[in-house]
This record gives C-alpha cells, structure tokens and sequence, in this order.
C-alpha cells in the first residue's frame, strides 16, 4: 500500500498479491456454522397455542380513531427556513475545499484462483476453478464519488479423463497479423454519484398538458448510476463431461450444510496398478513414486494384485491454474519377467494402449501384446494391466469361460464372469491355435459351438447365438445367450498412432430377450421347458434365458379383475432392426363366458438381444366419486365398469384390428346416458364430456362413502356377466370389484339425501385429462368432476343450491369433494355446518372471489371460483384480515357518506369519523358501488383498482376520494386532507430515483458440445443489433429510433461522409436524402423535415435496468436477437430457432423490435409485505422453431447422463404413484392463505410460431440410440408415439401457431397461481392447435399453405388495424397498411413457399429411393447451403440437375465397385441394384429439386432474407480436449468438410489454412496427409482443387518470398496451373506476409511430426 498527497490530495495506492484460495464441503460448512453462531439470535418463545378468532363485530361501524392506520398519522419534517444561519458559511466552505481536495483510491487484485473442490477419500478433488483479476479507480469519494473498474474473468472444470482444464467461460480470440492470441473475457463497471438539479419542471404544471411539450419534464438524475458493460461477447461451452462435474458440483454444495461423510473412493492414492494378466507383474517406482509411504524401488504383483501409489512431485499431479492447460504426461515403468517385457506406460489421460511384448507371435499366428487400460477415478487413474480380449456378462447368472488348448482335445477353464461383471482373458486362452472361446453355466453343458475373437480383427462387430444344453436331457430347455463382439482401436504403445495391431476386444454375454412389465399388476412368465412360474411385479423385468426368436412365450396375469389371463405368443424380432409395436391378445375362459384383452408390446433389439415391454395402451382413473362404465367406439367390445371405491387404474385397450388407428370411447356414469365419443389419443390435452341422466341420484345421495386410494383388489363372486341383446355373444362386461365387495378402505361417510318423488332431466359432466405415462407407451386417462368444491377452513361448511327445497351439501373441514350441480344458474350459498345464518348467492359460471357476509361470529366465508375449460374448481375459507371486498372510511369533518351495491337503491350511511367494512350485498348481479357525499354522486367500476379524484362538498370545500390497497385489504377514503390523500395514494411518479443499475453485455453465446463423441451440436446465441440511428427533440431527455428504411438510407450516406473524410477528399457535411431528409454529419443533426439531434449506436445483445427508489423498483430488460443453430453436419434445418423477420417493406417503416422486451413497475410500501406491481408487460416478436430428428436425438445423447437414467421399475412406480393420488392433487385449489401479490396490469405477448419438423437427419455421430439399454422412452419416441396413434409423419413445413395473450387486470396471485395460469393458458392453446400439424401431414408437401397463405393475408386487415388502433389513432394507419401489405405478401410469397414445399418434399421422397445414404445426405448438405441471391439459387438448381444426370450415370459403374470393395459378392449385387435405380431416380430428383430451389428463390426474393448459421461448427484437434473457439480453424475445417463432397474429410484431419487475396477466392489448406490449393467456384458457390501434393511428396521446406510462399514439389507432377512457379516450385500467393510466415511454420511443424524431410 502506499500514498501520496502533494499539495494536500489524498491519493492511495493498494496492490493484492496472487490469491489462492480452495472451497470444499468441510469449509463451507465451517464458515456456515461460525457465521450462524455469530448472528444467531435467542431463541423465541413458542406461542401458546391458537384459537379460532371471533368476528362477531367485524361488520359493525367503528370509529376512525380506534384503528392506528398509518395512512392517518402525521408525518414530521425539518423547516427548512429554521436552519441556523451560521451553517451556511461552514458548509459553503466545506464544499469549496471539497471542489480543491482531490482523492483518488488505485486498487489491483493481480490474480485470484478459486477452486471449488470434492473430499473424496482422503483426497480433494479438483471441480471447478475460477481465475478472476481485478482493477479500480476511486476518485471523490468524499464528495463526488466516480469509480471505474473492470474484473477479468475465466471459469473451467476438470476434466479427469484427460487431465485438463476444459474452459466454461471461454477467453476471448484475438488476431493480429493472422496469429490467434486468446486474452480474458472482461467485465467493467463505472460508479457515479450525479448532482442534483434545482430547476425541475412538474408534469402537474400547465405546460406538460400538451403532449408536443411533454418532454420538456426534467426529472431529477437517479443519486446514484452503476453502469456495467461488456466489449465482448460472453461465450459458455457446456460439454457432456462438463454436466458431470456440475452435478458433482450440485451434490457437494448441497451436503455443505451437512457436513456428510466423504465419498468411498476405490483408492486414496494417486494412480492404483492392478495385475489381471496370468504372469507375475513388476512395478518399479524409480523415485518418482511412494507405496504407502515408503520408499520401495519395486513391486511384485501377482494375479489380481495391485498397488497404490503416491506422486512425490504434488505439482505435476496439482494441475496448472489455466482453462486449456493439460498436465505434463507421468509414466510409470512396468516389466513382466515372464515376457522380457519392459516399458513406461504414460498414466496421465483415461485411455488404452497397446504394447507389443515380443516379435514372437502366438500360437495362432497373432503378434503377441497386452494391454494398459487406463481409467480415471475422480482425479485418481486406475492402470490395469491385461489382455486385450474381455469378457463383459450382462446377465444375472455366472458364466464359466473356457478355451481349447494347443492340442485342440481340452478345454480349460480360465475363470467365471460375475453378473453385470467383467472377466480379462489370460494371454494363454487369447493367443491359442483357435481363438475359440466357450462359455457353460450351472445345470448346463458348455457351448458346443465356440466365439472366435479373432475374427473381430476383419469385422469390427460380430453376434453369435450360443447354446448351452440342459443336463436334464430332452426334459429341458436349452440356455442361450448372444455373443456380441466389438473391436476398439487404441493407441500404441507410448505414441498417439492407432495402428492395426493396437485393437481392444470386448465379448458381450446378452440374454436373447429381457421382458419388462410396464403394467399396474403383476405379471407372470412361463420358463419353456420347466414351465416355471417368474413373477414381475409392476415395473419388474427377468431375463429370457430359454427363449428364442421364432418360439412361443407364455405370459399370465393372474390377479387382474379377479380373473386369470393367459397369452401365448411367438416372439419375432422387429424388422429392419427398428423399434416395433405388435398385439399380444390375452384370453379369459374363467367363468361362463370368454373374454380378451389386447394389451401391446414394444419390441426394439440391442446388439442382437430382444427388449420386450409389455404395456396397456390405457390406463383409466377414475376420482369422479361415482361408478363409470367404459365402451369403445367402432367396435365390439366389452363393456369396463369402474367403481369409485376402486382407485387403482384400469386398464383399457382396443381389439386388435384397431389397436394401432385413432381412437376413441365413450363413458356414462352409473346408469347415465353414454357421452359423444371423444378422443383417447390427445396427450396433453383436457376437456369435458356430457352425460344425459333422468336420475336424481347424482350428488344427492342416500348415503355415499367417498374413500380413498385401496392397495389391493377386492373380491367379487362374478365379474364377468352377460350383455342384453343381440351383443350377448360377442362381447360380455368386464368390471373390477364393485362396492362392499371386498376389504374396507379408508373412508369418510358424508351425509346426502334423496327427496322422493323428484325426477327430472339434467346433464351430468365430466373433466377429462390425457397424461403421457414416464415409459412413453401407455397414456393415462384420468376421469374428474368437472365442479370440485375445496374447504380450506377449519370447519364443516354446508353449500345450498336454488330452489329452497334441495338440501344442503356437507365439505367438511379441510377436504376436496366432487359436486354434481342441479341448477342450471349455476348459484351456490354457503353456511357454517351446526348454524343457521346462510350467506346471499354466488356465482360460479365465472372466475371471481368474493367475501360472503355471515352475521356470526365467524364473519363470513371467502369464496374463489376458478373456471376453465375443463373444470370449475370452487374454494371455501374463513375469514382473515384484507379479504373484505372494501374498507369505508369517512374522514370528512362534517359529510356524510352514503354507499350502495347499483342498482339496488337500499343506502347506507357512514359519518364522519366512521369505519366499516363492506361486502357485495348480491355477489352475483353488478359489482359497482354508487356513493354520494356532499354535492357530488358517484360510482366506482371496479372496485379494484387504485385512484384518486377531487370533488365538491356540501359546503364548498374541495373533498376527496381515494381508492388504494392496504396490504391485503381494498381501502376507500374520503378525506378534506389533501396531504392524508396523496401519501395514502403513495404517488411516487415523481419520486427521485435513488439508485440505477444498467448492464449492457454485447452478447452472449452457449455452445453445447459432445465431447465423448466429438460433436458439436448446438450454439445459442444472444447478439447485438446493427447499426440503430436515433433522434432527440431540442429539449428532449431521450432519444427514439428511427425506422429501418431512414438508417439505412442514414448509413449508406454516413459510410461515403467517413470514406471520403479518409482519403483526405472534401465531403459535403450537408446532404439531401431520399428528398426527404436533410442531414448534416459534421454537428449530427437532422435539419428536415423536423430538427432534430442524431445519434448513431446499437442494441446490445442483453441490456438490462433497474432503478430504485423508497416507493417504488423499475425494471426493464431486452434480448435483442435469439437464435439457436443446429451445428451438426447432416442438419436439415441449420437453424432452429431465430426470429421471423418482417416483410422487407413492412419492415422498412417500422422501428427495430427487440426479440423479447419486458417491463416492470413495481410499487414498494413499508406498511406491507404484499407486492403491488404497477405495470408488468413482456413482448416476443414472432419466431421460427425447425426441428429434426438427428437433432433431438443428439440433445437426448448429451444429456443422457448415467445419474439421469431411470430404470423401469422407478418409471412405472412414478406413474403408479401419480394414478393414485387423491382428488385434492390432480385439481388446482387455490389457497388463499399463500402469500399473494396484487397485478394492477399484467399482460404476456401473444406468441406466433412457425413450426417446421423433419423425421431425417442424422444426431451425433456415435449416439447411444438403440443399443443404449435405457426404458424405452429412451428410444425412437415420436415414432412410437405416432405408430400407437396411427399416424404417419413425414414432413411438417412452417405450420402457424397463434396463441393469444395472457392478461390479468387488478387481481391478486401467487407465485404458484401465476406459474401455472401462464403455462396452463399457452400449452393448452398449443395443444388445440395440433390440428393445424394434422393439416400439415401430407406426404405431399404442405398443400394446406396455399389456403394458409391468402387465408393469413386476408384475416390480418381485420387483425392488425385493432392491434394498432388499441395504442393509438397515429398508429392505425401503420396497422392498416401492415394488413394491405400483408395480403400482397402472402398472395405472392405464399404461393410460391408452397410450391417450393410441395416440390421440395418429392425430391426428399425420389432421394429417398435411390437406397443411397451418402447421395440422401450430401444432397441435404446442398440444400442447406442457402444461396445468397436469387441468380445464385438458379445457379445452384441448375448445378444440382445437372450433378443428379452425372451421379446417375455414372452409379451404374461406381456402385457395384464400392459395395464390392466393403461386402464382397454380395456388396456387389447390391451396388449394381443400387446403380440402376439411381439411373432413373437421381436424374429426377435432380429434376425435382431444381423446381423447388427456383421456387424457393422466388420466395427469398419476395420475402426476408434466409437466416443462416452464427458461426461454423467447432473444430475438435487430435488429443479431444476441448479448447476456446476459434472461429478461423472452425471455417477451415468447414472448407475441408465440403469440397468435393468431402472426399477428403473422409480420411485427412484439418491443421490449418490461410486466405491468399483479400477477395477471399483462394485458399491455402493443410491437412495431416497433403497441401492443396483452393479456388471457389463463384457460379455454383463451391470449392475446387486448384492442386494438391502429399506431405511426402515435397521436396524441401518452404520458403517466404516476396510473391508468397515457395514449394518444392516434383516436376513431374507440375502439370499445368495458373499458380505455377519455376520446373519443381508451387507458388501459394499468400499476399500477407504474417499469413505466410504463419503457415510456413505450421508446415514445418507438420512436416516434423510426420517425419517428412
């Protein structure tokens, strides 16, 4: 620290070394407690315990002074006038010495390191780190505080498996002269106090009446303004180890509070070597290591041995502080004296290497090897030294393995793998004369037929089916089990080469099939042979060890409806090795007469072994309270009753002919007419059905039972019984036990009586909701009333409807019961159970709430009717203080008030000094209360809102009335005291802001990367807009932006003012524009057509606000733009989700929107906790989302992390658990006891979606998919989902969505209310709007979007006008030419885009039948290169008919060779089948697709420009470990990627390139394997080979020249060129000198590591 103060300053100096610090769970915690015990207050006594408040008087007049509102009292202040005169010099002193003393505080942090770790063991092990520096400058702070700063930032997680820090927040590229440098990613802040103004115009004065004035307002600065703002772009990768740590991360944090014991660690030493070889192992230490301690030279291992060790040398194992720094490669030296074997195994990264132990090869010709497989523990590394033959059980029984010996007459045993357990092979069994492998199992024989491992080395994936014959004899079924064998290459040896020794086996030991039970009861599997009996408990899963593809399997449910079903079934594999849904019919013969039920299984095949899950299409649930009966519709079929003492689901299917179709049932309940069909397949959806009834029995009944969930099925002497009529032998009735029947639940008897004789018609309707079981295969159908009443208080409460002599309805205390309505007005009234006062009527038809008046001593009974469209849910509570309709108070010296409900003419009074409060006298009529006071009669519509208004007394005196909230509770005043008015009103509009915090972050972006495979998949990004002019009026305090036509004509003509100023040219500063505007450059501003100032500057990607005063909090936010980009390479929509910009001439009238803009007032009050939010508005412009399927799953291969997987059981235990919830869980009830907050406005944009989906498209690369082993939710969901519904999806293109606004004005809600009223009010508009996709189904393109179009363009000259006009007569005419517009827009635009689609989807169809997988996915690569203009999109239609004639031409040729080459024979049969269709199919496609692209032009032309990627997919380098993006590697090994139809990224690896000319035309590319010359083909926007030569063919280094860069390369192979040098030379023109001098060396290092001299 120092100082220094000439000539009276004060100025400072503090400088802070490097900071290390490192957080686990123990030290949070410890920090935690010392800062509880420090702070912790006494302990409060408990309060006795409470009773039921009295409300006897609440609705009694008081007087005023007996209350002690706040709003009443005085409030005290200084008298300015009073101050002493003689402080005035003093602090005018103060002040000037103030100005003369200068401060200034220096401060700098020059690093601090956070490190976020996990105990595990005796360890801490690394998570997260954090590198943070930190610079201020304080000056004033005495007087005129002004602090600027900036915080240097850099965040990354460990990445075990590598050893490396990988970067979270990623540092900033830099390029100077072509090199790439990479600097922290900065943070600054400025701090300043501002003056204050005395010159303050009121927007209460005359002049701010007129609106051209109204600017003129000067409002005082905020005291305070913290400005934080970003010059870069914060850019976040999140990679799939990455979510790992986090979670690891996540769970530390959580046990910090508790501090848990640390993790049980495998070991506590830094690398563990194990011995699993069948020869003793030597481990030397070579003082670089420590064995528990001690200084040991070496270990000797025996079989399964190991041996930790310590690293002596901490900070090569403590990983340098740097978010891409890899630690320094750490070996240990291993030796096998058996082998003559010694060598040093890097043990650094998790990997497998290959170590070839002599030149002698195996017994059967095989050069002899081990392996070092190296696995990361946390930071621990596991080296284990084996074979490079596993054996890998998968099933739940040992297996015995067994090779031949040399002679071929022996087997031996070399050991059992354990279930789910892994078994290494001895060096003696891999390299045998036959490689033959057997395997036995208990009460079995062994294999007959063996696995040969070796012929893995020419196919990478081999399956066998093994049997293992029963020691029964014929008696018993033989075991099988599938052999799945799989070839890995690792490195060998110590390099970082792959070669075709260096391979790693693994044998897979699979059961032929595992079947799951997915349904509500217990299902039985019949072993074949033994038939014995293995029961699977809901969620259960076994192993089908005896069961084979082709052969009969037996299933039971023995329990279900109290009747035995069986099945008898043959099990097939799916075809096409896809996911498939087939019927297992089950048969019941209990009883006198026959029943089935249908019941699916899905079927999907891992490795070879079948996953079957047996599932209901339907589970019904019935909380209705009242017996329903179930049918389906368009069949035969049996009849289903469900009790509603029965809460178990039931399960419901279809026959078989209509098990895969659309369908639909019907319900009735008790003995109801049936309702109209409805759908059964509208996951996510609600609604309600009707019942016609002539019954009197429906929530008047003689003695109901309402019970609750049973855990087990009840008895019943018969359930199956014949149907009346001609239906007799077809179908009977199936019913679960019916009430008494069986065991006695937990119930509770409410009492309801039956008036004799009273019969008459009414409709009885029910709440129907569709749920999504977590397996993905069965939909839950859950039955509800659609009236529920919820009593919340702590009492019985007694509801009556109209007429007088229906009886009344008991909810007792704290419960849910259903309610069944008589009356059609929909009137209910209420009183406490045991008295007699009764409440007046209210209405439940619509959604309100309201206080009814009770004259007893509970006050009255509170009421909220939620109404949907598929329930009405009402909710009883007693009385608590603020939920009065309104407060009266008379606060007038001498005027009465008279008050009434409108138009009711029954008055009453309140005198001065009085208070009452006051209900709504006939809830359901007009809410309006009429007043009269003095002179003056009035009304308040609605009485729910705050105001303030003046009006005239009996004597002439100015009175007031004021409307405002008081906590809770809605409070009307009328007052002579102005003063008592406005602080009860708290007019805080003029209020001082006292602090204002903006940040303004340039952008943000999100990289979501798959680093297990290498895969970039996903970039979000926030950006700035462009270049924004705004104005100012002369006297104005803020400026407005223009529209998008004026800046663009502003900048063209700004852009020649700066160019010409440049090169030293005479620029006018005045300039005529468009004849419209006159602007002048030199003093920025506009002189025509209104003066005004300019300003030229951007939006920000993310620009947030906050003010704050005493009084009231003022927050604004604005993404500018959104867009998230598909980065794989076989994409069909590059871009997901971006905004749908405007049609060009509408936008170039309109100002730039920002994507998402929100705005919030909220008013603060120290009297209340309840929050009053003034204003609350957010706006989302229209948008596009374009999914497919490779995308998708992509995302579910990245976050599929093992901690997140479920197995089945958990998933049908979740679903169980939800059917069984009772009634009061599946309804909302709105509790008025939550914590509650007051919305005066509150209003969500409408949303407009463009939907667009694709089944095609390739994921990740290297995707778990099929072969995960997950539930099958896991797998090919949409096509299950579709297949069950029978429904076929091809291709949805730019299907609308228009979801209206959400909007709440003056009402009071919760957090939860509002949550789920928003998401309730979008997703159920969503929902609806699938029949829009079901338009959109064609096979054919999307005709529909030649309605939809003209359709759309004639609904918005009577949509928009109305959206214009609500903000004001100036802007109805921007909506009445934005819908004249529209129209043309639409009637062109549509047409074509529809065109384009139709077209677009045959050539999908006609590539589709080429069999060509490569030629479907290239030609998906060229479409998604989206031309630039329309020439360019002709051109590019042209080209593509034109390489589609080529390609089928010569396919005939190629393609027998191609598949000759991979398959043989039979490739070769294939590939000439697959040349002569693409003869004919290509060509047309060709055709097609040059129809689509020039309509597709058409339509860009027409209508906004075509969104295109952020920036190009992540460029991943050889040792996989993830670094900082670099946008010139990404758009080189973009490059590499499509020229020629990446014939060369197929086998070379990007490493660097350079641009030569300043046109960008030609590029200079290195690879691993050669150097080419580019040149782009500006006609059809693609690369060519200019030349290229193999690293090996160069015939020296290069050299820098004045004309570029100089090659040596044979002269035989110069050929002709336009970039040809002297006989041997090749001239790269690289016309920047750093570019050369950069790829020179990045050649020579090339050149080096490939040995090339």
């Amino acid at each position: 620290m120092g100082g220094l103060t000439p000539a009276g300053d004060t100025r400072l100096q503090v400088e802070v070394t490097d900071v290390k610090l490192h957080v686990n769970a123990a030290a949070i915690h410890l920090l935690t407690s010392i800062s509880s015990g420090l702070t912790s207050a006494p302990p409060r006594p408990e309060d006795p315990a409470t009773t039921q408040p009295a409300w006897t008087e609440l609705w009694d007049t008081r007087d005023v002074h007996s209350f002690n509102f706040w709003f009443l009292q005085p409030e005290t202040a200084d008298e300015a006038m009073q101050q002493d005169d003689s402080v005035a010099p003093a602090a005018v002193a103060t002040g000037a010495a103030r100005q003369a003393h200068r401060e200034e505080l220096i401060f700098k942090m020059r690093s601090l390191s956070v490190t976020v770790e996990q105990v595990v063991g005796a360890r801490n092990v690394p998570l997260v780190l954090l590198d943070a520096s930190f610079e201020a400058q304080v000056k004033d702070w005495s007087a005129k505080l002004l602090v600027e700063s900036s915080l240097k930032l850099e965040l990354a997680y460990y990445n075990s498996l590598l050893a490396a820090w990988e970067p979270i927040i990623e540092c900033v590229e830099r390029r100077d002269a072509g090199m790439v440098s990479f600097s922290p990613w900065e943070l600054h802040m400025k701090v300043e106090k501002n003056e204050d103004h005395t010159e303050i115009t009121s927007p209460l004065s005359p002049a701010s009446v007129s609106s051209d004035v109204a600017e003129l307002v000067n409002f005082q600065p905020p005291v305070l303004s913290i400005h934080v703002s970003t010059k870069d772009p914060l850019e976040v990768t999140v990679t799939r180890t990455c979510l790992d740590v986090l979670t690891d991360l996540q769970e530390s944090l959580a046990n910090a509070l508790e501090l848990t014991a640390p993790v049980a660690d495998e070991t506590d030493a830094h690398f563990l070597i194990r011995n699993q070889l069948d020869q003793r192992v030597v481990v030397l230490t070579n003082g670089e290591y420590t064995v528990h301690g001690s200084d040991i030279e070496e270990v000797v291992l025996d079989e399964g041995a190991e041996v930790p060790l310590m690293a002596r040398d901490l900070a090569s194992v403590q990983r340098a502080a740097s978010s891409t720094a890899a630690a320094d490669t750490k070996t240990v030296r291993v030796k096998v004296p058996a082998l003559d074997w010694t060598a040093d195994i890097p043990v650094t990264r998790a990997e497998s290497r290959f170590f070839r132990v002599s030149p002698r090869r195996g017994d059967g010709g095989d050069s002899r090897g081990l392996l070092a497989d190296i696995r990361a523990h946390f930071d621990s590394k596991i080296v284990t030294i084996r074979s490079c033959v596993q054996v890998e059980n998968h099933q739940s029984v040992p297996v015995k393995v067994y090779y031949m010996n040399s002679g071929g007459n022996e087997l031996h045993c070399v050991g059992v793998a354990e279930p789910h357990g892994m078994l290494a092979l001895p060096l003696a069994a891999v390299y045998s004369n036959t490689a033959e492998i057997f395997f036995g199992v208990e009460g079995y024989t062994v294999s007959v037929q063996p696995f040969v491992w070796r012929e893995l080395q020419n196919t990478p994936e081999v399956t066998r089916t093994l049997k293992c014959d029963s020691k029964k004899g014929k008696e018993g079924h033989p075991f099988c089990m599938l052999c799945h064998g799989e070839m890995k290459p690792v490195f060998f040896e110590a390099s970082r080469a792959k070669t075709l020794t260096s391979r790693s086996y693994r044998i897979h030991l699979r059961p032929p099939a595992v079947l799951s039970n997915l349904l509500p009861v217990e299902v039985t599997y019949l072993r074949p042979g033994d038939l014995e009996a293995v029961v699977l408990p809901p969620g259960g899963s076994c192993q089908m060890s005896t069961a084979q593809a082709g052969e009969r399997v037996t299933l039971q449910l023995s329990s279900y409806l109290d009747r035995r079903w069986a099945c008898n079934h043959l099990l097939e594999e799916p075809t096409d090795g896809r996911d498939g849904l087939s019927v297992w019919s089950f048969i019941s013969a209990d009883g006198d007469h026959q029943a089935d039920l249908s019941l699916g299984v899905h079927t999907r095949s891992v490795d070879g072994s079948l996953q079957l899950a047996l599932y209901a299409p339907f589970w019904m649930v019935n909380r209705t309270g009242k017996m329903l009966t179930y049918k389906t519709v368009g069949e035969a079929s049996s009849l289903i009753y469900h009790p509603e003492t029965f809460t178990e689901p039931v399960l419901f299917s279809f026959k078989p002919s209509s098990f895969f179709s659309k369908k639909k049932a019907s319900v009735r309940v008790e003995d109801s007419e049936w309702s109209d069909k409805f759908s059964l397949d509208t996951v996510g959806s609600g609604g309600t059905v009707t019942c016609a009834s002539h019954s009197t029995d429906y929530g008047v009944r003689q003695r109901a039972t309402y019970c609750g969930p049973s855990t087990a099925l009840s008895s019943s002497p018969s359930l199956l019984r014949p149907m009346p009529g001609p239906q007799r032998q077809r179908s009977a009735r199936l019913e679960p036990p019916r009430p008494g029947s069986g065991p006695a639940t937990r119930s509770s008897s409410v009492a309801f009586w039956r008036r004799p004789g009273s019969r008459r018609h009414r409709d009885l309707t029910i709440s129907v909701q569709i749920q999504l079981s977590r397996s993905g295969l069965t939909r839950q159908v859950y039955f509800l009333p659609s009236v529920v009443v919820a009593n919340n208080a702590p009492y019985d409460v007694q509801i009556h409807e109209a007429p007088a002599e229906e009886d009344w309805f008991t909810i007792p205390a704290n419960s849910c019961l259903p309610f069944w309505p008589r009356d059609k007005n929909k009137e209910l009234r209420c009183r406490v159970a045991g008295t007699t006062e009764e409440t007046t009527y209210f209405s439940y038809k619509i959604t309100n709430d309201c206080l009814l008046h009770l004259k007893n001593k509970y006050g009255g009974i509170s009421t909220s009717v939620q109404v949907d469209e598929a329930s009405t849910i009402i909710t009883l509570d007693d009385y608590v203080d603020g939920m009065a309709t309104v407060r009266l108070i008379n606060h007038t010296p001498s005027d009465e008030v008279a008050y009434h409900q409108r138009p009711f003419e029954q008055r009453s009074v309140l005198k001065p000094g009085e208070v009452r409060l006051y209900t709504w006298e006939r809830p359901t009529s007009e809410r309006t209360l009429s007043w009269s006071c003095g002179k003056v009669k009035g009304r308040i519509d609605p009485l729910v809102k705050d105001g303030i208004e003046e009006f005239e007394g009996k004597d002439g005196t100015p009175l007031y009335w004021v409307s405002f909230l008081d906590g809770m509770q809605r409070t009307l005043m009328f007052t002579a005291d102005l003063a008592v008015a406005t602080q009860a009103h708290n007019a805080v509009e003029l209020e001082r802001i006292d602090q204002e915090i903006t940040v303004e972050i340039e952008g943000v972006g999100l990289s979501l990367v798959n680093n297990i495979t290498q895969t970039d998949v996903m970039y979000l990004g926030i950006t700035s807009s462009g270049v924004v002019w705004e104005t100012q009026k002369a006297h104005g305090k803020r400026f407005r932006a223009m529209t998008s036509l004026q800046c663009a004509l502003l900048e063209r003509a700004h852009q020649t003012y700066e160019n010409q100023r440049m090169v030293g040219a005479t620029a006018p500063t005045r300039q005529v524009l468009d004849n419209k505007m006159e602007v002048d450059f030199a003093s920025m501003q506009l002189l025509q057509p209104n003066r005004r100032y300019l300003r030229r500057t951007f939006q920000s990607g993310v620009w947030l606000q906050l003010r704050t005063s005493a009084h009231q909090r003022q927050f604004h936010a604005k993404l500018n733009r959104l867009q998230l980009d598909n980065q794989l390479r076989d994409s069909v929509f590059p871009v997901v989700l971006a905004p749908v910009p405007p049609p060009k001439s509408i936008a170039a009238d309109s100002v730039p929107k920002a994507f998402v803009e929100m705005s919030v007032v909220e008013r603060l009050a120290e009297h209340t906790m309840v929050r009053q939010y003034k204003y609350c508005k957010m706006l989302i412009q229209e948008f596009h989302v374009k999914l497919d399927q490779g995308f998708i799953a992509a995302l579910v291969d990245v976050f599929s992390v093992d901690k997140l997987n479920r197995n089945t059981k958990e998933l049908v235990e979740s679903d169980l658990e939800l059917a069984r919830e009772e009634l009061e869980k599946k309804v909302a009830i709105r509790s008025l006891q939550e914590q509650r907050n007051f919305f005066d406005f509150l209003h969500f944009s409408p949303l407009k979606i463009h939907v667009s989906f694709s089944m095609t498209g390739a994921g990740g690369g290297g995707g778990s998919g099929n072969s995960s082993g997950g539930p099958p939710i896991a797998s090919g969901f949409v096509q299950l989902l579709l297949q069950s519904v029978g429904v076929t999806l091809t291709e949805i293109q730019d299907v609308v969505f228009k979801l209206a606004y959400f909007q709440r004005e003056h009402q009071f809600l919760s957090q939860t209310e509002l949550t789920s009223e928003v998401t309730a009010h979008y997703t159920g508009q969503a929902v609806k709007q699938l029949y829009v996709l079901v338009l959109g189904l064609d096979v054919i393109g999307n005709p529909f979007g030649l309605v939809v179009g003209l359709t759309d363009g004639v609904s918005d000259l009577f949509y928009e006008p109305v959206q214009g006009a609500i903000q004001g007569p100036g802007e109805f005419a921007e909506g009445l030419a934005l819908g004249v517009t529209s129209l043309f827009s639409h009637a062109v635009g549509g047409t074509a885009g529809a065109v384009s689609r139709i077209t677009g989807t045959l050539g999908k169809g006609i590539a589709a039948l080429t069999l060509d997988q490569e030629y479907q996915q290239k030609r998906r690569e060229a479409m998604n290169r989206r031309p630039a203009d329309f020439t360019s999109g002709i051109a590019q239609s042209g080209r593509g008919l034109f390489m589609g004639v080529v390609d089928g031409v010569t396919g005939v040729v190629r393609k027998p060779i191609e598949g000759a080459q991979e398959e043989g024979a039979l490739g070769f049969v294939k590939g000439m089948g697959k040349g002569m269709v693409g003869l004919f199919t290509r060509p047309t496609s060709g055709v097609v697709d040059f129809a689509s692209g020039s309509f597709d032009a058409v339509k860009r032309t027409m209508d906004q420009d075509e969104v295109t990627r952020l920036r190009p997919a992540r460029h991943f380098q050889a040792d996989r470990i993830i670094r900082p993006y670099v946008r010139h590697e990404a758009e080189g090994a973009k490059t590499l990627l499509e020229l020629e139809k990446g014939r060369y990224a197929s086998t070379d690896t990007y490493v660097a390139h350079a641009i030569c000319r300043p046109d960008r035309r030609l590029v200079f590319l290195l690879t691993d394997r050669r150097v080419l010359l580019l040149t782009r083909n500006e006609i059809f926007g693609n690369w060519q080979v200019e030349w290229t030569f193999m690293w090996k063919e160069l015939t020296g280094p290069p050299k820098v020249t004045s004309k570029g860069l100089e090659l040596g390369v044979p002269s035989s192979k110069r050929g002709f060129s336009l970039f040809s040098g002297s006989d041997g030379v090749k001239v790269v023109p690289i016309t920047d000198q750093a570019s050369a001098q950069w790829m020179k060396s990045k050649m020579e290092d090339t050149m080096r590591q490939y040995n090339v001299h």
